[in-house]
């Protein structure tokens, strides 16, 4: 009895390992079609990115395999999420390449989230697929891109896509975070390494117990936003930003 127990306690074992791991979604912005440290989100300016799904196979190549094991990880449709973290973004319309796949499910986004799915009558084989490309440009913070299994969007909004392998809630949609966990998103891009440049502020001359204010301005050839603070000087002096731009601020 207690050999069948350990058993059985490693089918199980075998079993949820199988599911955790059974397919790859990924961004891909250099074009290669697959995951590197180069695909990154530009600080500047937009960066279009290549959303990829493996039905089929693992991170790591491996086979992927169906855990309710009564289908083939065929593909019928879509569903993917979108999440900026440690930011916020904007975000272009999704251009949809599975060209089987014409019915819409629909668009929701804000400045962190970003969800949009396609269906269709056909049943793709199991394999590795262009979901389609999105423009992403950064607008606060040092976003970087991920997969989210749910966002505050909507109730049942999910990355996910249906097969004929009916999952773990058998209902043919296998969803990221409950029938599989890999997936590759895309981090904040290094800054190019560039200088700040201050204007020179002029020289200023006063009476005792007047006072006076300077504007001051400078440029970032990275585009990045700018914070003015005092480094040295007269405890009288301070030094406020008034606007830190994007790549060229006030104080």
């Amino acid at each position: 009895m207690r050999a069948r127990a350990v058993l059985l306690a490693v089918l199980l074992a075998a079993s949820f390992a199988s599911r955790s791991s059974a397919q790859y979604i990924y961004l891909d912005s250099n074009g290669d079609g697959y995951s590197t440290t180069a695909d990154q989100l530009a600080p500047t300016g937009t960066t279009t990115f290549a959303v990829w799904l493996r039905t089929d196979a693992n991170r790591d190549g491996s086979r992927g395999l169906c855990f309710s094991d009564d289908g083939e990880l065929t593909f019928r449709s879509y569903e993917i999420v979108l999440h900026a973290r440690d930011g916020t973004v904007t975000w272009s319309a999704f251009s949809n390449g599975i060209a089987e796949f014409t019915d819409a499910l629909g668009t929701q986004s804000d400045g962190a989230d970003y969800r949009t799915g396609f269906a269709g009558s056909a049943e793709l084989p199991p394999g590795a697929y262009l979901l389609g490309t999105i423009d992403v440009g950064a607008v606060s913070g040092t976003p970087s891109l991920e997969f989210a299994a749910t966002t505050p969007l909507g109730p049942t909004f999910r990355t996910a896509f249906g097969s004929a392998c009916s999952g773990t809630d058998f209902d043919h949609f296998l969803k990221l975070g409950l029938d599989w966990s890999d997936a590759d998103g895309a981090p904040w891009g290094a800054p190019a390494g560039g200088v700040v440049a201050l204007d020179q502020p002029s020289n200023m001359t006063l009476v005792e117990g007047e006072t006076a204010d300077q504007a001051l301005s400078a440029t970032d050839s990275d585009g990045l936003p700018i914070t003015f603070s005092l480094g040295s000087g007269p405890s009288f002096a301070a030094v406020t930003t008034v606007a830190p731009g994007t790549g060229v601020a006030a104080g």
